[in-house]
């Protein structure tokens, strides 16, 4: 038994987890009665959480680094990883639990056994009691035996292995030529001896071909697919200069969403609105679609502006630019830059001033300061002070996109700079603020042994020790975050700058950055208007909802939000000011979504929204009875069935004007998120309830708003029955609904892409790339890669004569070369 006994880890000399929750919960004794002490299970449960990070790492991150520690062998009689499990109490708890398969018990004529544990339990006694009974189906398979007599039933077959091969290197990112490492090849011939195992070139063509075959089988069920499309697109050079535009595919399936990478589309020449609306047409036709596309989602980038005109006229009336969507995650990030401009002194000005003060000065040498290590200036850090692990694409920023930010910048600093100059001794303080604490998380992150000078003073501050979050230029939204977490940590750095090593008076320690107590109060009145553009961003960046519905409301909220702090006098003018040139931005771009009808007819389509939500935002009536006219519009030009068809679908929509039995209270997390940061928003039934005409849309319209969580639900629910006539005004709703109001999706498959075309692997061509990153993407989608059919083809393959076809690994671009066995 003790053979299977775990190695414990050695625990840290720092205080135990124990007498940290001691300390926890001893917090504030001096003004209210001390609290019951934890149970051991509790203890146990706050020591795990700690040592883990479980508040911010996901489930799988958690049982990586378990797994690291796990050292007993009784885990080899079960399969790795275990299965993960969530379970939600009553309470709102969530539980996790690992799910342990027995090994020797897999097999087509029996079940394998199951062991389940708490995530935070580390016991193997329960595991090392199955293995003292556990009886095999089969002994172990004598080496040198086929792999199909110890799988249990399945074969190997030389096809289905080349795919999956190739579908492991192109969905892990991994280098063609680890096909070829001697490592490997050693396990696949302990499996079977007999096993062929394809070249790194052959892999390569093989990728490219799977590519092919899956290309052709989803442009069908695109063309297939009974509503319209939405597409998703932003543009990406690689660090071997290569570009591409990707092109991402949304819509409805099933009341899910369905989100991939439809296409790389290799760009040889400048990025201008009309050279990449002929290479997106081009693709749109490649796939049979170029008639489908409802709405597109791009940045704000004016050659945006120019492919959306030049689109309506390329693909002949079926696609309009009134469908241009605007990335809100984009307009977002532009609203917290011009927020920021405020607090950062231009370099450019301070450098040129004649009449610079001494306090500009000082200003201008803080932000002066040089990084310790160049390489670095970029990194985030984990609350252990480590570097956070990274890809190329985080060290990387779209300059085109940022100079075109820059410049829209500039025209609002221009607007609001002469009404601003009566505060500049205000502005001075609210840039310390931000510098100061630039430049003291920059030299914590630095210093390993400032980092644990900070913990120790957290635990005498009694506060869990964390460390300071990096202003990031790359990641959006970074400067909230960071100055939260300045906030949380004020004790312990107050504790921490008062040392006698950190507390000298001269150029070099680190006393000269820390925050006045005026530039703290800038800090936490910064703070939640920074926060809610941070929930805001979050909200719509979810690839399962599409939230469309829901940009015009999160504008009103933010506008509402920020009038407030403009108008607030208990607040410093700094932060009054800021306030004023983000909601500059935030009025141009709310102007910008009358430019397209895909944002009022969401509303419209949301049956808790209807007319009630413009109303309510007291919009002009002429306004309100724009949008409705624009909801007729595309009602009886492309949805409106025949006057036979009618009765049925009017029937439909009055039963959406009244309830979904089952869908229109299951609203999911994002929706339940929605519904509390815009609580108001709710409507009352008010309104007259008519039989109404026998147009579905105007039967919809006469009703008034009822209560739906998620209206994606809610219309599919409509729908009607599958493989009869579907209910054409839900489509309508569902089409319009399902748009992405963000391109975030592009720039996730740019970071899955950056994995591909590592610093290591420059020389992979155009080819390659689209293919192994497309791919990567279409696997996540079940059913979506033929996989029979390509095994099929691969098969076809090696079924040739000897001697049809030479394997060469030299052969030139454009031949096309058969493997044959």
């Amino acid at each position: 038994m003790s053979k299977h006994r775990r190695k414990r880890a050695r625990r840290q000399s720092s205080p135990t987890s124990r007498e940290a929750a001691a300390s926890l919960s001893n917090e504030g004794s001096s003004t209210s009665a001390a609290p019951a002490p934890l149970s051991r299970k509790d203890a146990k449960i706050l020591e795990f959480n700690e040592r883990y990070d479980v508040e911010n790492k996901s489930h799988e991150e958690v049982l990586a680094a378990q797994l690291e520690n796990w050292s007993s062998d009784v885990y080899d009689h079960f399969i790795m990883p275990p299965g993960i499990i969530t379970t939600k109490t009553r309470d709102g708890t969530i539980t996790v639990q690992y799910v342990f398969v027995c090994k020797s018990h897999i097999g087509p004529s029996s079940t394998a056994p199951t062991l389940t544990r708490a995530h935070h339990d580390d016991s193997t006694s329960n595991l090392v009691r199955h293995v003292d009974i556990c009886k095999p189906d089969d002994a172990v398979a004598p080496a040198g035996k086929a792999i199909n007599d110890f799988a249990h039933g399945s074969t190997y077959s030389k096809a289905l292995f080349r795919y999956l091969l190739s579908l492991w290197i192109a969905c892990r990112h991994r280098p063609f030529s680890i096909i070829e490492d001697p490592e490997l090849i050693r396990i696949f011939r302990m499996l079977y001896a007999q096993v062929e195992i394809p070249s790194a070139s052959t892999i390569s063509r093989d990728i490219q071909e799977i590519f092919t075959l899956s290309q052709a089988h989803i442009a069908k069920l695109l063309q297939d697919f009974p509503g319209r499309l939405h597409l998703g697109l932003d543009g990406w050079t690689l660090p071997n200069v290569l570009s591409f535009l990707g092109v991402t595919v949304h819509y409805i399936e099933g009341a899910q969403m369905r989100t991939f990478i439809l296409d790389f589309v290799k760009l040889a020449e400048n990025h201008t609105g009309n050279y990449l609306t002929q290479e997106l047409a081009k693709c749109l036709k490649l796939y049979g679609i170029d008639k489908k596309i409802l709405g597109i989602t791009g940045d704000n980038a004016s050659n945006n502006d120019t492919l959306m005109a030049e689109l309506e006229l390329l693909l002949g009336g079926y696609f309009s630019m009134l469908t241009h969507i605007r990335c809100l995650a984009h307009i977002l990030n532009l609203i917290v830059k011009a927020i920021l401009s405020l607090f950062i002194m231009r370099r450019v000005q301070a450098s040129s001033e004649s009449d610079t003060g001494e306090d500009d000065l000082e200003l201008y040498e803080l932000q002066e300061e040089d990084d310790l290590d160049s390489s670095l200036a970029t990194r985030e850090f984990n609350d252990d002070g480590e570097p956070v692990p990274q890809t190329d694409d985080d060290l990387e920023v779209d300059a085109a996109r940022e100079e075109a930010d820059a410049m829209i910048i500039e025209e609002i600093m221009a607007e609001v700079e002469a009404s601003e100059g009566g505060h500049r001794a205000n502005i001075r303080v609210a840039q310390f603020a931000i510098t100061k604490l630039t430049q003291l998380a920059k030299r914590i992150f630095h210093s390993p042994a400032i980092r644990e000078d900070l913990r120790m003073a957290c635990e005498l501050c009694q506060i869990k020790p964390k460390q300071m979050i990096r202003f990031v230029a790359t990641r959006w939204n970074s400067v909230s975050q960071a100055i939260s977490r300045a906030l949380y940590l004020r004790p312990a750095l107050d504790t921490l700058l008062a040392l006698p090593k950190y507390d000298k008076n001269n150029k070099k320690s680190l006393r000269r950055f820390k925050p006045s107590p005026e530039e703290w109060i800038v800090l936490e009145q910064l703070e939640p208007v920074l926060e809610m553009f941070l929930v805001a961003t979050e909200l719509i960046s979810h690839s399962s909802q599409p939230l469309l519905h829901v940009v015009i409301p999160i504008i009103d909220k933010l506008t509402a939000e920020l009038e407030n702090v403009i108008a607030n006098n208990n607040l410093v003018q700094a932060v009054r000011l800021a306030a004023t040139r983000g909601i500059k931005v935030l009025n141009k771009y709310y102007s910008a979504t009358d430019e397209s009808i895909m944002y009022r007819l969401a509303i419209l389509l949301h049956p808790r929204y209807k007319m009630a939500y413009f109303k309510k935002q007291k919009w002009p009536q002429d306004w309100i009875d724009t949008a409705t006219d624009l909801l007729r519009q595309q009602w009886v030009t492309y949805y409106k069935p025949k006057a036979t068809e009618l009765q049925v679908v009017a029937a439909a929509a009055a039963q959406a004007s009244t309830s979904a039995p089952g869908l229109a209270s299951s609203a999911s997390a994002s929706a339940h998120r929605i519904n509390k940061l815009f609580a108001e928003d709710d409507f009352d039934n008010t309104g007259t309830t008519t039989t109404g005409p026998m147009d579905p849309l105007e039967q919809y319209l006469s009703t008034p708003p009822m209560s739906c969580g998620d209206p994606i639900l809610y219309w599919s629910g409509m729908l009607g029955i599958p493989g009869q006539p579907e209910n054409q005004f839900a489509r309508m709703a569902l089409d319009f609904l399902s748009a992405p109001a963000t391109s975030t999706d592009v720039e996730r498959a740019f970071s899955r892409g950056s994995l591909t075309v590592t610093k290591r692997r420059h020389a992979l061509s155009d080819e390659s790339v689209r293919a192994a990153t497309v791919l990567s993407s279409w696997a996540n989608i079940p059913d979506i890669i033929p996989e029979a059919h390509i095994v099929s083809v691969f098969k076809g393959k090696s079924r040739r004569p000897k001697g049809a076809g030479i394997v060469s690994d030299d052969v030139p671009a454009g031949v096309e070369v058969i493997e044959v066995d």
